[in-house]
Protein backbone atom coordinates (compact mmCIF):
# COMPACT_ATOMS: atom_id res chain seq x y z
CA UNK A 1 0.00 0.00 0.00
CA UNK A 2 1.69 3.72 -0.74
CA UNK A 3 0.40 6.82 0.12
CA UNK A 4 0.27 9.73 -2.19
CA UNK A 5 0.12 13.13 -0.60
CA UNK A 6 -1.81 15.95 -3.54
CA UNK A 7 -1.05 18.76 -2.69
CA UNK A 8 -4.45 20.54 -3.23
CA UNK A 9 -8.13 21.53 -1.45
CA UNK A 10 -10.02 21.18 -4.89
CA UNK A 11 -12.07 17.64 -4.31
CA UNK A 12 -12.91 17.44 -7.85
CA UNK A 13 -9.32 16.94 -8.58
CA UNK A 14 -8.78 14.33 -5.83
CA UNK A 15 -11.52 12.59 -6.58
CA UNK A 16 -10.59 12.05 -9.97
CA UNK A 17 -7.03 11.17 -9.09
CA UNK A 18 -8.07 8.60 -6.68
CA UNK A 19 -10.65 6.73 -9.07
CA UNK A 20 -7.99 6.29 -11.41
CA UNK A 21 -5.54 4.87 -8.89
CA UNK A 22 -8.53 2.96 -7.75
CA UNK A 23 -7.87 4.45 -3.70
CA UNK A 24 -9.29 5.50 -1.12
CA UNK A 25 -9.52 9.41 -0.25
CA UNK A 26 -8.20 11.02 3.02
CA UNK A 27 -9.33 14.29 3.31
CA UNK A 28 -6.37 16.57 5.61
CA UNK A 29 -6.46 19.72 6.78
CA UNK A 30 -4.26 21.47 3.91
CA UNK A 31 -4.44 18.64 1.41
CA UNK A 32 -5.48 15.20 0.58
CA UNK A 33 -4.32 11.77 0.91
CA UNK A 34 -4.76 9.13 -1.49
CA UNK A 35 -3.91 5.16 -0.19
CA UNK A 36 -3.67 2.98 -3.24
CA UNK A 37 -2.40 -0.72 -4.19
CA UNK A 38 -2.50 0.48 -8.17
CA UNK A 39 0.58 0.48 -10.12
CA UNK A 40 2.48 4.15 -10.78
CA UNK A 41 5.30 5.87 -11.47
CA UNK A 42 4.77 9.40 -9.43
CA UNK A 43 7.02 11.08 -12.53
CA UNK A 44 4.37 10.24 -15.01
CA UNK A 45 1.21 11.40 -12.43
CA UNK A 46 3.22 15.02 -11.98
CA UNK A 47 3.41 15.24 -15.85
CA UNK A 48 -0.30 14.23 -16.41
CA UNK A 49 -1.86 16.54 -13.35
CA UNK A 50 -1.61 20.44 -12.26
CA UNK A 51 -1.22 19.76 -8.75
CA UNK A 52 1.71 18.95 -7.12
CA UNK A 53 1.91 15.10 -5.70
CA UNK A 54 4.21 13.47 -3.54
CA UNK A 55 5.03 9.88 -2.35
CA UNK A 56 4.81 9.20 1.45
CA UNK A 57 7.71 7.41 2.62
CA UNK A 58 6.79 4.54 4.76
CA UNK A 59 9.56 4.54 7.02
CA UNK A 60 8.99 8.57 7.56
CA UNK A 61 8.12 10.20 10.79
CA UNK A 62 7.67 13.28 11.37
CA UNK A 63 8.29 13.25 15.16
CA UNK A 64 11.66 12.61 14.06
CA UNK A 65 12.75 15.77 12.51
CA UNK A 66 14.44 18.45 14.14
CA UNK A 67 15.94 20.54 11.57
CA UNK A 68 14.43 22.41 8.21
CA UNK A 69 16.88 23.42 5.54
CA UNK A 70 15.72 26.03 2.83
CA UNK A 71 16.74 27.15 -0.36
CA UNK A 72 15.97 30.70 -0.68
CA UNK A 73 15.46 32.09 -4.32
CA UNK A 74 12.16 31.63 -5.81
CA UNK A 75 11.39 28.85 -2.53
CA UNK A 76 11.21 30.64 0.47
CA UNK A 77 11.01 34.08 -1.97
CA UNK A 78 8.82 34.39 -5.49
CA UNK A 79 11.43 35.76 -6.97
CA UNK A 80 15.27 35.60 -8.12
CA UNK A 81 17.31 38.05 -6.49
CA UNK A 82 20.40 38.47 -8.53
CA UNK A 83 17.65 38.90 -11.42
CA UNK A 84 15.80 41.58 -9.86
CA UNK A 85 19.21 43.16 -8.62
CA UNK A 86 19.94 43.40 -12.34
CA UNK A 87 16.51 44.48 -13.51
CA UNK A 88 16.69 47.48 -11.25
CA UNK A 89 20.28 48.34 -13.17
CA UNK A 90 19.32 47.95 -16.34
CA UNK A 91 20.69 44.45 -16.99
CA UNK A 92 17.67 42.19 -16.69
CA UNK A 93 18.11 39.98 -20.15
CA UNK A 94 21.29 38.89 -19.47
CA UNK A 95 21.67 37.61 -16.17
CA UNK A 96 18.06 36.36 -16.82
CA UNK A 97 19.21 33.70 -19.25
CA UNK A 98 22.42 32.50 -17.44
CA UNK A 99 19.64 31.97 -14.37
CA UNK A 100 17.45 30.42 -16.25
CA UNK A 101 20.15 27.85 -18.00
CA UNK A 102 21.80 27.58 -14.13
CA UNK A 103 18.46 26.49 -12.44
CA UNK A 104 17.62 23.65 -15.59
CA UNK A 105 20.75 22.45 -15.07
CA UNK A 106 22.52 23.10 -18.41
CA UNK A 107 25.36 25.64 -16.91
CA UNK A 108 27.45 24.82 -14.29
CA UNK A 109 26.22 26.94 -11.34
CA UNK A 110 29.56 28.19 -9.67
CA UNK A 111 30.19 29.44 -13.35
CA UNK A 112 27.13 30.64 -13.61
CA UNK A 113 26.66 33.09 -10.56
CA UNK A 114 30.59 34.07 -11.43
CA UNK A 115 29.35 35.44 -14.89
CA UNK A 116 26.00 37.07 -13.16
CA UNK A 117 28.29 38.83 -10.81
CA UNK A 118 30.90 39.87 -13.06
CA UNK A 119 28.31 41.75 -15.06
CA UNK A 120 26.75 43.70 -12.56
CA UNK A 121 30.22 45.46 -12.10
CA UNK A 122 29.86 49.34 -10.46
CA UNK A 123 26.08 48.52 -9.26
CA UNK A 124 25.62 50.83 -6.07
CA UNK A 125 24.07 48.49 -3.60
CA UNK A 126 21.45 50.96 -3.02
CA UNK A 127 19.90 48.55 -5.50
CA UNK A 128 20.05 45.67 -2.47
CA UNK A 129 17.88 48.17 -0.42
CA UNK A 130 15.55 48.60 -3.22
CA UNK A 131 15.12 45.34 -4.20
CA UNK A 132 14.35 44.18 -0.67
CA UNK A 133 12.45 46.82 0.07
CA UNK A 134 10.14 47.04 -3.11
CA UNK A 135 10.41 43.16 -4.90
CA UNK A 136 11.12 40.63 -2.21
CA UNK A 137 7.95 38.86 -1.08
CA UNK A 138 7.44 35.80 1.13
CA UNK A 139 6.16 32.53 -0.93
CA UNK A 140 2.94 31.87 -0.01
CA UNK A 141 2.88 29.71 3.53
CA UNK A 142 6.56 30.31 4.10
CA UNK A 143 6.26 32.29 7.12
CA UNK A 144 3.84 30.13 9.08
CA UNK A 145 6.09 27.14 7.90
CA UNK A 146 9.14 28.32 9.73
CA UNK A 147 7.16 29.59 12.84
CA UNK A 148 5.37 26.00 12.62
CA UNK A 149 8.88 24.34 13.12
CA UNK A 150 9.90 27.24 15.60
CA UNK A 151 6.97 26.08 17.65
CA UNK A 152 7.45 22.43 18.02
CA UNK A 153 11.79 22.85 18.50
CA UNK A 154 12.45 22.13 15.10
CA UNK A 155 15.62 24.15 14.07
CA UNK A 156 16.07 25.93 10.80
CA UNK A 157 18.37 27.19 7.80
CA UNK A 158 18.19 28.97 4.64
CA UNK A 159 21.13 27.85 2.04
CA UNK A 160 21.07 29.62 -0.74
CA UNK A 161 23.13 30.17 -3.89
CA UNK A 162 22.01 33.31 -3.97
CA UNK A 163 23.30 36.71 -1.97
CA UNK A 164 24.16 36.69 1.68
CA UNK A 165 22.73 40.27 2.06
CA UNK A 166 19.32 38.52 1.18
CA UNK A 167 19.37 35.46 3.36
CA UNK A 168 21.03 37.46 6.38
CA UNK A 169 17.55 39.84 6.06
CA UNK A 170 15.61 37.05 5.69
CA UNK A 171 17.00 35.29 8.66
CA UNK A 172 16.73 38.04 11.09
CA UNK A 173 12.82 39.00 9.56
CA UNK A 174 11.86 35.42 9.89
CA UNK A 175 13.50 34.11 12.72
CA UNK A 176 15.67 31.35 11.10
CA UNK A 177 18.33 30.16 12.98
CA UNK A 178 21.14 30.24 10.53
CA UNK A 179 21.89 30.46 7.30
CA UNK A 180 24.55 30.44 4.76
CA UNK A 181 25.18 32.32 0.99
CA UNK A 182 27.37 33.99 -1.54
CA UNK A 183 29.22 37.14 -0.71
CA UNK A 184 30.02 39.11 -3.15
CA UNK A 185 32.87 42.15 -3.00
CA UNK A 186 31.94 45.87 -2.19
CA UNK A 187 34.03 48.89 -2.72
CA UNK A 188 33.19 52.06 -2.30
CA UNK A 189 28.89 50.80 -2.55
CA UNK A 190 29.58 49.52 -5.65
CA UNK A 191 29.87 45.63 -6.60
CA UNK A 192 33.58 44.96 -7.99
CA UNK A 193 32.27 42.05 -9.90
CA UNK A 194 34.13 39.60 -7.93
CA UNK A 195 32.91 36.79 -5.78
CA UNK A 196 34.50 36.71 -2.25
CA UNK A 197 34.90 32.94 -0.75
CA UNK A 198 33.63 29.33 -2.31
CA UNK A 199 30.19 29.81 -4.40
CA UNK A 200 27.25 28.24 -2.54
CA UNK A 201 26.76 25.23 -5.21
CA UNK A 202 24.86 21.73 -4.88
CA UNK A 203 28.69 20.50 -2.91
CA UNK A 204 28.64 23.50 -0.59
CA UNK A 205 24.30 23.13 0.45
CA UNK A 206 25.41 19.06 1.29
CA UNK A 207 28.04 20.29 3.07
CA UNK A 208 26.13 22.69 4.94
CA UNK A 209 24.01 20.63 6.14
CA UNK A 210 26.66 18.14 7.20
CA UNK A 211 28.21 21.18 9.47
CA UNK A 212 24.06 21.45 11.29
CA UNK A 213 24.14 17.69 11.60
CA UNK A 214 27.43 17.64 13.49
CA UNK A 215 26.72 21.23 15.28
CA UNK A 216 22.90 19.76 16.53
CA UNK A 217 23.72 16.31 16.53
CA UNK A 218 21.66 14.97 14.16
CA UNK A 219 21.48 12.21 11.74
CA UNK A 220 20.63 13.16 7.80
CA UNK A 221 16.44 11.46 8.39
CA UNK A 222 16.25 13.94 10.96
CA UNK A 223 16.57 16.79 8.34
CA UNK A 224 14.17 17.85 5.94
CA UNK A 225 15.61 19.65 2.94
CA UNK A 226 13.86 22.06 0.34
CA UNK A 227 14.47 22.98 -2.57
CA UNK A 228 13.57 24.14 -6.79
CA UNK A 229 16.41 23.92 -9.23
CA UNK A 230 19.00 21.64 -10.31
CA UNK A 231 21.33 22.72 -8.13
CA UNK A 232 18.99 22.32 -4.82
CA UNK A 233 17.98 18.53 -6.71
CA UNK A 234 21.65 17.30 -6.60
CA UNK A 235 22.39 18.63 -2.81
CA UNK A 236 19.59 16.53 -1.42
CA UNK A 237 20.71 13.71 -3.88
CA UNK A 238 24.70 14.04 -2.43
CA UNK A 239 22.64 14.32 1.09
CA UNK A 240 20.85 11.30 0.51
CA UNK A 241 21.15 9.13 -2.35
CA UNK A 242 24.34 9.27 -4.15
CA UNK A 243 26.30 7.32 -1.03
CA UNK A 244 23.55 5.07 -0.03
CA UNK A 245 23.06 1.47 -0.91
CA UNK A 246 20.24 -0.10 0.80
CA UNK A 247 20.37 -3.98 1.76
CA UNK A 248 17.90 -6.40 2.53
CA UNK A 249 17.36 -7.96 5.66
CA UNK A 250 18.60 -11.07 4.38
CA UNK A 251 21.84 -9.46 2.60
CA UNK A 252 22.32 -7.68 5.92
CA UNK A 253 22.09 -11.19 7.83
CA UNK A 254 24.51 -12.26 5.39
CA UNK A 255 27.27 -9.69 6.08
CA UNK A 256 26.73 -8.26 2.77
CA UNK A 257 27.43 -4.94 4.58
CA UNK A 258 31.23 -5.93 5.35
CA UNK A 259 33.43 -4.50 2.31
CA UNK A 260 35.56 -2.01 2.58
CA UNK A 261 37.91 0.39 0.40
CA UNK A 262 41.29 -0.38 0.01
CA UNK A 263 41.67 3.15 -2.15
CA UNK A 264 39.64 6.09 -3.66
CA UNK A 265 38.57 4.20 -6.27
CA UNK A 266 39.11 0.30 -5.06
CA UNK A 267 36.68 -1.69 -2.74
CA UNK A 268 37.25 -5.31 -1.28
CA UNK A 269 34.04 -7.27 -1.26
CA UNK A 270 32.93 -11.12 -1.26
CA UNK A 271 32.53 -12.38 -4.56
CA UNK A 272 29.00 -13.82 -3.75
CA UNK A 273 27.68 -10.29 -2.89
CA UNK A 274 26.52 -10.54 -6.22
CA UNK A 275 23.85 -7.48 -6.36
CA UNK A 276 26.11 -5.48 -3.95
CA UNK A 277 28.75 -5.51 -6.29
CA UNK A 278 27.14 -4.98 -8.91
CA UNK A 279 25.93 -1.50 -7.72
CA UNK A 280 29.82 -0.92 -6.62
CA UNK A 281 30.90 -1.10 -10.55
CA UNK A 282 28.08 0.91 -11.61
CA UNK A 283 29.06 3.81 -9.27
CA UNK A 284 32.65 3.49 -11.20
CA UNK A 285 34.50 1.77 -8.51
CA UNK A 286 36.95 -0.81 -9.28
CA UNK A 287 36.31 -4.16 -7.41
CA UNK A 288 38.65 -6.83 -5.68
CA UNK A 289 36.66 -9.90 -5.77
CA UNK A 290 37.64 -12.28 -2.41
CA UNK A 291 36.01 -15.34 -1.28
CA UNK A 292 35.49 -14.58 2.76
CA UNK A 293 35.08 -17.87 3.53
CA UNK A 294 38.66 -18.97 2.81
CA UNK A 295 40.05 -16.05 5.04
CA UNK A 296 37.67 -14.77 6.90
CA UNK A 297 37.39 -16.09 11.52
CA UNK A 298 33.69 -15.26 12.51
CA UNK A 299 32.94 -15.50 16.08
CA UNK A 300 30.05 -13.95 17.99
CA UNK A 301 30.15 -10.24 16.83
CA UNK A 302 33.48 -10.12 15.59
CA UNK A 303 34.33 -10.39 12.17
CA UNK A 304 38.21 -10.64 11.57
CA UNK A 305 39.39 -10.71 7.29
CA UNK A 306 43.00 -11.26 6.91
CA UNK A 307 44.13 -10.53 3.15
CA UNK A 308 47.35 -11.12 1.83
CA UNK A 309 49.20 -8.07 1.77
CA UNK A 310 52.97 -8.27 0.25
CA UNK A 311 55.07 -6.06 2.44
CA UNK A 312 58.50 -4.29 2.27
CA UNK A 313 60.41 -3.54 5.31
CA UNK A 314 61.92 -0.12 5.31
CA UNK A 315 65.03 0.26 7.62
Amino acid sequence: METLIIHTQDLIIAEKLTRSLKGDLEKRKNHFRIHTDFNFTIEKLRLENTVDINLHHKKFNFSDIKLVVSDMDSTLITIETIDEIAKESGMSSEVALITEQAMQGNLDFTESFKKRVSILKGVNTEAFESVYTNSLKLSPGAKELINFFRSISVKSAIISGGLSYFADRLHKSLGVDTFRANNVEVINSCLTGAVLGKVIDANEKANYINELCALYQLKRAQVIAIGDGANDVSMIQSMFNENIIEISGEEMQNLNSNFFSISNETVVSDCRFERLNQILIQKGYKLEKINYQKIAKMGGLLRCSTLPLNRKLCV
